[in-house]
């Protein structure tokens, strides 16, 4: 099985309004979360590239729900057991091919997030969760209905609660790319980006539009390459005069040298802060 999370039906993957920069990524504490604007039903799917979260008990990727069941395409219980849900209920699928709705069920014999994560939930209306990582590719067929609630990334709409309460398990990963489509038609193409501001977000390809964090906190901004830097770095806007604007930002390993730490530094002069996150 290969999900095609990497489809690039507008051919436009790369393009975004002049003064944005493009990020490998963005990551949250498990308090940020994005409002998409959109309600699940059961035309509506998605596909969202990430890594495991491990910060919480239970952590979800995205989506909807009330009550047991609803619309979330990948949710990690405590060492990184997978699990999704649907208007059946939640569902952590066993090895051996059956399925629990309870991920503290699931340990043992369910399956474990390992590596890069690529996950679909009836994208382009397939009528299927499908899950690929570095180790395993498991796929399930599910059942969807229509929900009064949007769908968020980096959390779970779960009754419009908000970030810092009891049943809201944000997502503290990376996402590097979420796409929603309604029947087979694809509704948004989430990049992560800064704007012109220096502002991190998720800018929708299909829209046009950026879409920020509405919860408490920040985003981290995913720095992959040496190009990725220097564009971040000449891109920020000059802030002399104003209040100074504050970014943090995850440098690969190898870009973790001397001469690019000075060049964070160095952003004093337009009246930047800028920090190296863990």
């Amino acid at each position: 099985m290969s999900i095609p999370c990497n489809i690039d039906p507008l051919g436009t993957r790369d393009i975004l309004p002049v003064g944005y920069t493009q990020l490998e990524y963005l990551k949250g504490s498990g308090h940020q979360f994005i409002n998409t604007g959109v309600y699940p039903d059961a035309s509506i799917g998605c596909c969202i590239e990430t890594e495991p979260s491990q910060h919480i008990v239970y952590a979800l990727l995205a989506g909807a729900a009330s009550g047991s069941s609803g619309f979330i395409p990948l949710s990690n219980y405590s060492n990184c057991t997978i699990g999704f849900a649907d208007k059946i209920s939640n569902h952590y699928p066993q090895t051996d091919g059956s399925s629990v709705s309870s991920g503290a069920e699931a340990i043992g014999k369910g399956y474990k997030a390992s590596g890069r994560i690529r996950t679909a939930l009836n994208y382009m209306c397939s009528g299927r969760w499908d899950y690929e990582d570095d180790k395993n590719n498991v796929s399930r067929g599910v059942e969807l209905a229509s929900f009064g609630l949007k769908i968020y990334l980096f959390a779970r709409n779960y009754n419009n609660m908000r970030p810092g309460d009891a049943y809201f398990y944000g997502w503290a990963a990376p996402i590097y790319s979420a796409r929603l489509s309604k029947e087979k038609r694809l509704i948004a193409d989430f990049v992560p980006a800064l704007d012109t501001n220096g502002t991190p977000c998720m800018f929708d390809l299909v829209t046009r539009q950026p879409f920020y964090n509405q919860g408490p906190g920040a985003f981290v901004a995913g720095v992959e390459n040496q190009p990725q830097l220097h564009k971040l770095l000449r891109s920020l806007p000059d802030r002399t005069g104003q209040t100074v604007g504050t970014l943090q930002v995850r440098l690969a390993a190898p870009l973790q040298t001397e001469s690019n730490f000075a060049a964070l530094d160095a952003m004093v002069a337009k009246n930047w802060e800028i920090s190296q996150s863990a």
